[in-house]
């Protein structure tokens, strides 16, 4: 095996070792490049390298190589920070490296990798056999007499083939004359006790034989099913192809297979649908005056009207209609077929929400898996790209475009041609878990453009920038507002967009489109002096509301603007620089109202955030409104600065949120400039709202997109959007 190697060049002519002596690290790194075939790599570039405090001690030539090793994570130093390269290299590192990368080694040894389900146990011409059905929906015959046994690893035990049994989940390796190992996964075993769970219909993918709920709770859950996964609707039997998004339905498990499937639609006479009966359901492409645009899941459009008397809910709990989003994932219910008016619509949750765009070079694809595998990647933040792992694997979500030159790509396709090439994914996170919700493959050079958009021509899908570069759209591009994809519809001109571009054929094809622009549907922003408070209504006067992300003219002494309350509106006293939470009745009954004529450092001001007329909060300070200002004056308004984030980080013991990607509006340059690093704002005193809904902010989580309100680093209010 040693010369053998030495032929083949996975170890160098005349070092193929002493067997009396221990192999170092040094070298196994560079025989682990050499059979993985790494591109070995010189100079600057050697970051890991140089990272290491003891890499002069590795030799010269074989640093570049060492270099590639790391980069792929298959080697690391110590927790000192040292690679020791002329240590000793133990067995159970080998073996870990080994297991690290023996999949990459499968096409080199003529090995296919299976994974799939035990359907059948029985005899075949007399001998014992297996039937197990593969993810990938194809089938395999395993004889286990005959010296065609192999060995199966199951909880830390080795048995022989015969220890499978049916419902068993399967790992297993095979070459032209059969199986050569199988391991039964952890939670794979075959189980004979159910148990229940239900929700509502998210995707059926026929293609990978899974099905996805959303519970009760907004989480999102995927589940394996078979040919033999029973379906009843309406106590007939149905098909798995009959159950469509947002159909209710009660799910029979064993272990992650779905056993049965019992759901019921409205079974009244015909031409009669009960209240909420008829379900549409899509992504929400325009949302104005009162109507609501849907691109439905099966192709086209259609258009929806909302009445004071629509019910919106998300996560099982009602919330307003302006918290619904351009780009949100919904459910459309009416009450009748001649009817668009909505009675009930349903919100997706975070799930739907893109929390990076990735960039990588395409590795592997698992179509049976329903998986891609990128190296090198980077995420684009604030305009540019930021180093992430070396290494990621992602689950395409179910019905996930993949697109290249405008053309789109089955997951199959992607291996003959398309490994090496980069890649550019939306990605979603669901719980922990991170998927891709779109691909593009980069097929000329990558272009960055940003500024507002002077001119779109609907027509070709071109829009214009005003530095006079022009930048064509499509379904292939990523277009992504507040986290959401969006279409080309939700773009306008004057809007700020930052555009990821693909340039061939002398065209710039946009990749990914983000929209600086930031838009708090139904929330209104006011601060002004508390003039007068009534029973169920209050006045403000010098007021003036943020409009487009900056403050109007204070208005004067004379003219009033009147909001209503009630027992519902949350009232943040923190006159005194420590909150205290006050009802309706409190707020009434005190002295926060004073008719005087003129302004003073004795008044009560107020921040409203309003629906309309209606107040849904209130925070009340006293002598200013900013916290070194005097009274309110339009220069204090200018201090006050409007900036956009992700959150990153709660720090519940400094009071704290921490966000990425933020940007604050210039109100001097009229546009959103990106931070160069993190955003720190002091949460302590301030109003956050989530869904026209006030939460604490210590329930504001990792991941969301926030709109804040704040006076220099002290936030006066926090709005998820």
């Amino acid at each position: 095996y040693i010369a053998l190697a030495e032929e083949i060049g996975i170890v160098g002519i005349g070092t193929g070792g002493n067997y009396q002596e221990y192999a170092t690290r040094e070298e196994v790194a560079v025989w682990f490049a050499n059979a993985m075939r790494l591109q070995p790599v010189y100079g600057a570039e050697q970051q890991y390298l140089y990272n290491l405090r003891d890499w002069q001690s590795i030799g010269l030539s074989n640093q570049p190589l060492v270099e590639a090793v790391l980069r792929e994570g298959v080697m690391r130093g110590d927790n000192r920070g040292y690679f020791n390269p002329a240590s000793r290299i133990r067995r159970s590192e080998i073996a870990v490296m080994l297991d690290a990368v023996a999949d990459r080694f499968y096409r080199f040894r003529d090995l296919s990798a299976y994974s799939g389900q035990v359907m059948q146990k029985g005899t075949l011409d007399g001998e014992e056999a297996l039937g197990i059905q593969n993810d990938d929906g194809t089938w395999n015959v395993v004889v286990l007499s005959g010296g065609t046994d192999f060995p199966v690893f199951r909880g830390g035990n080795l048995g022989l083939g015969s220890s499978l049994q049916v419902g068993d989940r399967v790992n297993y390796l095979a070459d032209g004359e059969g199986v050569l190992y199988a391991e039964v996964p952890s939670g794979g075993a075959a189980q004979t006790q159910t148990t229940s769970t239900s929700g509502y219909i998210r995707t059926v993918d026929p293609e990978r034989g899974q099905l996805s709920i959303t519970d009760y709770d907004g989480k999102v859950h995927t589940y394996r099913y078979s040919e033999n996964t029973g379906v009843t609707i309406n106590q007939r039997p149905a098909r798995i192809s009959d159950l469509k998004f947002g159909l209710e339905v009660a799910l029979t498990l064993r272990g992650d297979l779905v056993d049965s499937v019992e759901s019921s639609y409205y079974t009244a006479q015909p031409g009669y649908i009960p209240p909420s009966g008829r379900v549409r359901t899509g992504r929400v492409t325009g949302l104005e005056d009162g109507t609501l645009v849907l691109a439905l899941d099966g192709g086209g459009s259609e258009e929806f009207l909302l009445s004071p008397d629509t019910m919106v809910t998300k996560g099982g709990a009602a919330v307003p209609a302006g918290s619904i989003r351009l780009g949100d994932r919904v459910q459309v219910y009416t009450d009748a077929v001649d009817t668009n008016y909505a009675s009930r619509i349903n919100v997706e949750g975070m799930q739907q929400l893109i929390s990076d765009v990735y960039r990588g070079t395409l590795e592997a694809v698992y179509p049976s898996g329903g998986t891609l595998v990128l190296t090198g990647t980077s995420a684009f933040v604030n305009g540019d790209w930021e180093d992430r792992e070396r290494r990621i694997t992602l689950e395409l979500e179910p019905g996930a475009a993949i697109y290249y030159g405008g053309r789109t790509l089955r997951p199959g396709e992607l291996q003959s041609g398309y490994l090496g090439g980069t890649a550019y994914v939306a990605v979603s996170e669901n719980f922990g878990s991170r998927r891709a919700a779109g691909v593009v493959l980069k097929r000329g050079s990558e272009q960055l453009y940003g500024g507002k958009i002077d001119d779109i021509s609907w027509g070709s899908g071109v829009i214009e920038l005003r530095d006079r570069n022009n930048i064509s759209m499509g379904d292939y591009s990523i277009i992504l507002s507040g986290g959401r994809m969006v279409d080309i519809t939700a773009l306008d001109e004057g809007q700020t967009v930052t555009v990821v571009a693909d340039r061939y054929g002398g065209v710039n094809n946009a990749v990914v489109v983000m929209l600086e622009d930031v838009d708090i549907t139904g929330d209104g922003i006011y601060v002004g002096r508390l003039n007068e408070i009534r029973t169920r209504e209050f006045d403000i006067n010098y007021y003036s509301q943020l409009e487009d992300n900056e403050w109007d003219r204070i208005s004067s002494r004379n003219r009033n603007l009147t909001f209503e309350y009630d027992r519902d509106t949350y009232i943040l006293d923190y006159s005194d620089g420590i909150e205290r939470i006050i009802d309706a009745d409190d707020f009434f009954q005190g002295d926060y109202a004073d008719e005087r004529t003129s302004k003073s450092s004795r008044d009560y001001y107020a921040y409203v955030v309003a629906d309309g007329d209606r107040a849904r909060a209130i925070r009340i300070t006293r002598g200013s409104v900013t916290r070194n200002g005097y009274t309110i004056e339009n220069d204090d308004l200018e201090e006050i600065r409007v900036t956009t984030g992700e959150i990153d980080n709660v720090d519940t013991a400094f009071n704290i949120i921490t966000m990425n990607k933020a940007s604050s509006w210039s109100s001097f340059y009229r546009k959103w400039e990106r931070a160069d690093a993190q955003t720190h704002v002091n949460y302590a005193g301030a109003l956050v709202i989530r869904d026209g809904k006030p939460i604490e902010a210590v329930d504001l989580r990792k991941g969301e997109r926030v709109y804040v309100v704040r006076d220099d680093a002290r936030g006066i209010i926090i709005i998820v959007y």
